[in-house]
């Protein structure tokens, strides 16, 4: 196995030996973890509060190294060198939602450098909201406020879901994404998840049980 400064993706992510700690002085938080998630598979990281599953997603994307072992994307090393490269390829939803004082169409479009079309924005609010929501959305002058204020926890996470559609990455990251819903819409995430599973690499943190029989890997930690 061997390191280049271009990832390519076509196999797998492997988990090599890997131990992660904050600092020297406490204990492991993951040790001596040896994984594989295959491409294109939909993969479910199980465990309460406090288990290492935000940590587990940070070492995926290269946010912070492991301290002892090794990841590899396919056959090459996870280093400085071509961190860069495997997260273009990462679509990331993490606790900390990410909303600009903008339109919900702006929102969705944030980081990337393309334009939704209309017909493609209406398509995509109607996965996930309701009609009084899809005609307040579709409205542009509509603006979620500062850090998303003027909707709900549940709003801002769904529109976080659609810009990681819109975002059509290789890889997508989901860190608790249904922590703050109800049943029903819990219900509409996993449709969607289905739906999609099998044409991308989704990895996805949770407490909740609900996944699991469409997951292709439990990782329990």
């Amino acid at each position: 196995m061997s390191s280049k400064d271009e990832i390519d993706f076509n196999k797998e992510i492997l988990f090599k030996n890997l131990n992660c700690q904050y600092s020297i002085n406490t204990k492991f938080i993951h040790s001596n973890l040896n994984r594989m998630i295959k491409k294109n598979t939909l993969n479910i990281i199980l465990g309460k509060s406090g288990s290492g599953k935000s940590t587990l997603i940070d070492l995926i994307s290269g946010l912070i190294s492991p301290s002892q072992g090794e990841i590899f994307i396919d056959d090459n090393k996870l280093e400085q060198n071509n961190i860069l490269s495997w997260q273009n390829k990462i679509g990331f939803m993490g606790q900390d939602l990410v909303l600009i004082n903008d339109s919900v169409k702006r929102n969705i479009e944030f980081g990337s450098n393309k334009e939704i079309k209309n017909n493609d924005y209406e398509n995509l609010l109607k996965l996930f909201f309701d009609n009084d929501e899809l005609r307040k959305f579709q409205n542009d002058n509509f603006l979620v406020g500062e850090r998303g204020s003027q909707i709900s926890f549940g709003q801002r996470q769904r529109i976080m879901w659609e810009r990681q559609f819109f975002s059509n990455k290789e890889v997508i990251l989901w860190d608790e994404p249904t922590s703050s819903l109800d049943e029903l819409n819990i219900i509409k995430f996993k449709d969607v998840l289905k739906s999609i599973k099998g044409t991308k690499t989704i990895i996805l943190t949770t407490h909740n049980h609900s996944f699991n029989d469409i997951s292709d890997q439990i990782i329990t930690l």
